[in-house]
C-alpha cells in the first residue's frame, strides 16, 4: 500500500510541473485536474476516504465546470479534422484511471494473484476479500451522508438551487440575443474614420 501511495505522490508532483510549464491553457487545466484527482486517491488510500471524495466532487467537479463555461464563452472555430489520434490518447488515459481505482479497492486480492486459479469465490469477491473490514471504513461516509441529506436538506437544495440559477443565468448571457442592438467595435471605428477623413478633406 506504501508503495501505492508514493506512486500517486509521485503522478501529482509531475501533474502539477506539467500544469506550470504549459502554454496552452486548456493542458493546464487538465494537468490540474489530474492533480486532485492524484491527490483524492492519496486521501484515499489513507484512509480519509470523505475528503477524497470530497476532492473529486468539489475541486475537480467545479473545475471541470467551470472549464466548459470558459468553452462556452470563447468563440471555437470547428475544425473537420480525423479524430482517431484524440480518441485512443484518451482511451488509454481512461484506462490508467481505471487501473487506479481498481489497485485501490482490490489490492488486497492482487496480492494473491498467483493463486487466483486456486482460491475460491464468495458472494462478493474473492475469499480473502473482506467485505465487512472494507465497509467499516465508507462509515464516515455514510454518517456525513445522513447529517447532510436529512438534517440539513434545506441548505443543500437551497445551494443546489442557487449553482442552477447561476448556469442558467451563464447560459443565457452567453446565447446571442436577437433584435438587440449590439457592439460592432470594427465597424463602428471604420466610420468614424471615414467621417473624419470626410470632415478634413
Amino acid at each position: 500500500m506504501s508503495f501505492l501511495i508514493f506512486f500517486f505522490y509521485f503522478l501529482a508532483i509531475i501533474s502539477a510541473i506539467c500544469m506550470v510549464i504549459v502554454i496552452n491553457p486548456i493542458n493546464a487545466v487538465l494537468f490540474l485536474i489530474s492533480v486532485f484527482f492524484n491527490t483524492s486517491m492519496i486521501f484515499i488510500l489513507l484512509n480519509v476516504d470523505f475528503m477524497g471524495l470530497l476532492f473529486l466532487m468539489i475541486y475537480v467537479g467545479a473545475i471541470a465546470v467551470l472549464f466548459l463555461f470558459i468553452v462556452m464563452m470563447l468563440n471555437i472555430k470547428k475544425i473537420e479534422k480525423d479524430n482517431s489520434f484524440y480518441l485512443t490518447v484518451g482511451s488509454f488515459i481512461l484506462l490508467f484511471y481505471f487501473l487506479q481505482f481498481f489497485f485501490i479497492f482490490f489490492y488486497d486480492s492482487l496480492v494473491y494473484l498467483p493463486r487466483v486459479f486456486n482460491i475460491d469465490l464468495n458472494s462478493y469477491f474473492f475469499s480473502n476479500f473482506h467485505f465487512l473490514d472494507e465497509s467499516m471504513r465508507f462509515m464516515l461516509i455514510k454518517k456525513m451522508g445522513f447529517l447532510l441529506y436529512y438534517e440539513y436538506f434545506f441548505f443543500l437544495i437551497f445551494a443546489a438551487l442557487t449553482l442552477f440559477a447561476a448556469m442558467l443565468g451563464a447560459i443565457y448571457l452567453t446565447n446571442e440575443k436577437q433584435g438587440y442592438s449590439m457592439r460592432h467595435q470594427y465597424q463602428q471605428l471604420s466610420r468614424n474614420h471615414y467621417i473624419i477623413n470626410t470632415i478634413v478633406y
